[in-house]
């Protein structure tokens, strides 16, 4: 396009509006009452163009004269030519290496080609072509652009500058699923449903204090009950099948029968043939030193038969005792590796102790044993059986197999062996194996239920009130160690000391599961936990409850864990120092995998994971956790020191200090996360913010964070924060903020947050894109600003609108850096708010409408 002569161009205006130079009518352009201004662009034969800006009155007949080849674009605007930013009159083209600018953007065009003098007529046009598509007009710069309504496209101002439409950032695809409770389903016969902290579980009558002799409060029963009723006579009633020998204390003699019974249970034992029964009236009978017999021997209640021996009795053989209570000084039974001892509707006198040698067995059935049964690689099965007022481990096998149905072991007293005081209500070890269904193990001391290196599955279990040694250490529920494997099914741990279930080294099954009450142990009144996993132990399972805990709901050091809807709530506080009090801990590299957790109503933390674990989770409910005794902390999650996993569903709600925390952990990424009304610990404690990222890599992916006491997000002291499709609204504090961290974000809306919607500070780095920044609200006489880069920081938006902050669009600080792309301002006191007086606009502003703002652009 060559330039024309300043006498060209006045010849050339005065040809147009006069149609000089032609015999023929000139040609009139269609007018447009709607339009305030008009441009008309010329194009000669020669590439040579001229511009005619047109206003008012001067705009209502356009003629094109018909001689010589020419292209004429007629253009009308419901503007002014101010609004254009032009002058009437001729429109003079950029000079070279002068800012410059297309025409603007028309309402209306019109084109016309005369060729030779002919011209098919005005065609409609939507966009200028060739030659006048590329003319261009001095650029205007600086404020006076925006001002006008223009924005700069690549360092040169156009105008109008096209707006941008609000983003909405897509919510969450689905909130966090809850954890289903433990369900204990159909309680067993004279069991009572109660419902523990959500839970419905299943728990045995309470228990009686003392039932007489010749009684026992079985394990589905309210009251003490006779173990076998007594006849009215003083024979059993029935007489047992087979019945071979009749004795009766105080006959003489006799020979043995009914009629004729013997004196004496020596006199009828020194005479039984193998699988004899010898029947015993009601009274006491001295017992023999060796059964070695086998031989049943009936009585005709435990009430009212006794047998009696100053020193141990041994079994040798297959022998039966029924109807009767073996009682003596020294109420010891030994059974023999050939022994097998079976009671049934008997007791054994306090103290009792049973011990059974490899290869023994022994079998009860509605018995009581005043004391304790202790077997070597033996078979145990116990049924209606309750143990109680053992001195020492009610039940031990070492490397024997034991079942029980229907037991209760209760009141337990400590024995010192091996340097160490024991009371175990159940002990396994070197491989022994235990199977329980329908157990109460109750007042044991030091251990309730203790695993070994053995393999123990408890079904329907209550395990509670385990006590102290005498140094008050010890009062643990479950404990297994040495790899060992303890399943525990429908169980309730209930009202221990130290810890509720404690597994170290070892593998622990937990289906529908609770664990509440665990106090601190006397001596130092610390611990209290209920689940502890320590030294690569390794739990699985499905409905956990751990509630009303002392110190720590669940801690794990080292380890897996793959748990499905676990419950964690209530948790106290240490009883020392009233401090800690948090849902889960996880430590030292361990492995978590959940699926559907809901913690509540902690204290210091929901979860805290430090020095490095690792985990898989979805479907994580966190709310209501307390601050800590000092009036600190109560963040729903904290992951801290190398941290590294994935989350995906979470929400966290009504925690303190921070809704979810990284400090210094690895990479973590977060699917689906809602926060809401985070809350600061205390008035003396620092400001809350809903998600605070602290030298710490995070990702998220779908992000709503509501109504918390201070920031929404926080990215700090060299965090990096990677969000997508996030919505941060009505906190107290800045919605988005980068103080010493950098933030990159993308689909985002922030929106009426206090003071500040998006802030940059202490070096701080943002960078986002699709972003929506509006309805900052003012503080007292504090100004509020939508987006707010401080001394040092950067910020970088891209694709965005600011719309409606009270104060300011945004706030550019001095030797702050502040990148705007494509996106519009508008509705606002002042758009652009400049503490640096030489801010390159031409620079950083680009593709940037400026509109309905009481001023574009103001700098202090």
């Amino acid at each position: 396009m060559r330039a024309p002569t300043d006498k060209r161009r006045r010849l050339f205006v005065a040809c147009l509006l006069t149609a000089c130079g032609s015999d023929a009518e000139p040609l009139v352009a269609p007018g447009n009452p709607t339009a305030q201004a008009t441009l008309v662009v010329t194009v000669l034969s020669e590439s040579e163009v001229f511009v005619e800006a047109i206003e008012g009155d001067g705009a209502g007949r356009i003629e094109v004269p018909l001689d010589g080849d020419r292209t004429v674009w007629v253009l009308h605007y419901e503007r002014t030519l101010a609004a254009l930013q032009l002058a009437p009159g001729l429109v003079a083209p950029a000079g070279p290496m002068e800012a410059s600018r297309p025409l603007p953007p028309f309402d209306d065009g019109r084109r016309v080609v005369v060729v030779d003098g002919d011209t098919l007529g005005f065609e409609e046009v939507t966009a200028l072509e060739g030659e006048a598509a590329d003319f261009r007009i001095p650029g205007v710069g600086g404020p006076a652009c925006l001002e006008n309504g223009g924005c700069f496209v690549e360092g040169f101002c156009a105008t109008p500058c096209p707006e941008r439409d609000a983003v909405n950032a897509p919510a969450p695809t689905q909130p966090a699923i809850e954890a289903m409770p433990p369900d204990f389903g159909a309680c067993a016969s004279g069991w009572e449903a109660v419902d523990r902290f959500g839970a419905s579980t299943c728990l045995p009558p309470e228990r009686v204090a003392t039932c007489e002799v010749g009684s026992f409060q079985a394990i589905d029963a309210a009251i003490c009950a006779p173990i076998a009723a007594c006849p009215a006579g003083a024979w059993p009633s029935p007489i047992p099948a087979g019945a071979r020998w009749f004795v009766q204390a105080g006959a003489a003699g006799g020979n043995g029968s009914m009629g004729a019974p013997f004196g004496t249970l020596a006199a009828a034992f020194t005479r039984a043939a193998p699988d004899d029964v010898i029947v015993l009236a009601k009274g006491t009978y001295a017992a023999p030193a060796a059964l070695d017999r086998a031989v049943t021997i009936a009585g005709a209640c435990p009430a009212e038969t006794f047998l009696e021996r100053a020193g141990p009795v041994t079994v040798s053989a297959e022998v039966a005792l029924s109807g009767v209570t073996l009682t003596s000084a020294a109420s010891t039974v030994n059974v023999l590796s050939a022994g097998s001892l079976r009671l049934d509707a008997a007791a054994l006198a306090s103290p009792a102790l049973v011990t059974l040698a490899p290869g023994a067995s022994m079998t009860t059935d509605r018995v009581r044993v005043d004391g304790r049964i202790d077997a070597d690689a033996a078979t145990v099965s116990l049924s209606r059986t309750t143990i109680e007022g053992a001195v020492g481990p009610a039940v031990r096998t070492r490397a024997g197999a034991v079942t029980l149905a229907d037991v209760v072991v209760a009141d337990v007293g400590l024995l010192a062996a091996n340097g160490e005081e024991a009371g175990d209500g159940v002990l396994a070890y070197e491989g022994a194996s235990v199977v329980a269904d329908r157990l109460l193990v109750e007042r044991a001391s030091a251990y309730g239920v203790r695993n070994i290196g053995s393999v123990v599955q408890l079904t329907d279990v209550v395990v509670r009130g385990t006590r102290a040694r005498t140094d008050e250490t010890g009062g643990i529920g479950v404990f297994g160690s040495s790899s060992s494997t303890t399943t525990l099914a429908r169980a309730v741990v209930a009202d221990n000391l130290t810890y509720g279930v404690f597994i170290q080294g070892a593998t622990a099954v937990l289906d529908d599961v609770v664990v509440h009450g665990t106090r601190a142990r006397p001596s130092n009144r610390i611990d209290g936990e209920g689940l502890v996993l320590f030294a690569d132990a390794r739990v699985s399972g499905r409905r956990v409850l751990l509630a009303d805990n002392q110190h720590v709901g669940f801690l794990m050091r080292s380890g897996v864990a793959e748990l499905d809807d676990l419950t964690v709530r209530d948790t106290l506080g240490r009883a020392s120092d009233d401090g800690s009090g948090e849902g889960l801990i996880i430590e030292d590299g361990a492995r978590v995998t959940l699926r559907r957790t809901l913690v509540v109503a902690n204290r210091a933390a929901g979860l805290q994971a430090v020095r490095a674990p690792d985990f898989d989770v979805e479907d994580f409910v966190v709310r209501d956790t307390r601050a800590n005794a000092n009036g600190n902390l109560g963040e729903g999650i904290r992951l801290e020191s190398g941290t590294t996993g994935r989350f995906v569903r979470v929400l966290s709600e009504r925690n303190r200090h921070a809704g979810i925390r990284m400090d210094a952990s690895g990479r973590v990424d977060f699917e689906d996360v809602t926060i809401r009304q985070t809350a600061r610990a205390s008035l003396q404690a620092t400001v809350a913010r809903g998600l605070d990222v602290d030298a710490s890599p995070v990702f998220v992916d779908r992000l709503t964070v509501v109504e918390c006491e201070g920031f929404g997000v926080l990215a700090q002291n060299g965090g990096t924060l990677n969000l997508r499709d996030a919505t941060i609204l009505d906190n107290r504090d800045p919605g988005l903020v980068a103080r010493g961290g950098s933030l990159t974000a993308a689909r985002v809306v922030a929106a009426r947050n206090r003071l500040v919607n998006v802030s940059a500070r202490e070096a701080g780095i943002l960078t986002l894109s699709d972003i929506t920044v509006s309805g900052a609200r003012s503080m007292s006489s504090a100004l509020a600003i939508g987006v707010q880069v401080d001394l040092g920081s950067s910020a970088s938006l891209t694709r965005f609108l600011i719309e409606d902050n009270e104060g300011a669009g945004c706030l550019q600080r001095t030797d702050a850096t502040l990148s705007l792309t494509n996106g519009t301002v508008r509705d606002h006191a002042i758009g652009l708010l400049l503490g640096d007086t030489d801010f390159d606009l031409v620079r950083y502003v680009d593709h940037v409408a400026f509109v309905n703002n009481v001023e574009a652009i103001a700098a202090p």
